[in-house]
């Protein structure tokens, strides 16, 4: 019988999938930790709703603070978010005026209903 030959290009293109697929798998575990913990320790932790995310292109925790003032995703294994983070940690050590210039466009970014991503609008680091 003959055997199908398969070129080197697509066994690297399947292990790149299981590849992702196995990352996506842990994310979603990490995810639901996330979620279990938060809502465990919601008084310690200042969180009243944390939701998962599955529909969402990576998975995310959606978390609103107690008072409403505070929201914040959470995405596990996200190194860009990490690197913007800290980007932006510097820029505010560096300059007083920054928290507060960043504040202001993300306050007038909600206002006008341009902070919604998912949307293809701008993204949190985006405003």
């Amino acid at each position: 019988s003959a055997r199908a030959r398969v070129s080197p290009q697509t066994k690297q293109r399947v292990l790149l999938i299981e590849q992702a697929q196995s990352r996506v798998s842990r994310c979603k575990k990490i995810v639901y930790a996330i979620v279990s913990a938060i809502r465990q320790d919601s008084l310690l932790c200042g969180y009243m709703e944390a939701q998962p995310v599955w529909r969402a292109r990576v998975p995310v925790v959606k978390c609103v603070s107690s008072d409403g003032a505070v929201t914040l995703d959470i995405v596990p294994g996200n190194l860009t978010a990490v690197h913007n983070s800290r980007l932006l940690r510097e820029y505010c050590t560096s300059s007083p005026l920054c928290r507060q210039l960043i504040l202001l466009v993300k306050m007038w970014a909600a206002a006008r209903e341009v902070n919604k991503a998912h949307s293809g609008l701008l993204s949190s680091y985006g405003h």
